[in-house]
């Protein structure tokens, strides 16, 4: 059950990994121009 678990929470991270890191990408070169 946990193992299933763990593996369904991997795969949904991939999926939202490149637009996530955009976005902590971005805010944190917003955050260190201002």
């Amino acid at each position: 059950m946990s193992q299933s678990k763990k593996k369904r929470r991997d795969s949904k991270a991939v999926e939202k990994a490149p637009s996530a890191k955009a976005i902590d990408r971005g805010w944190k070169w917003s955050w260190e121009r201002s």
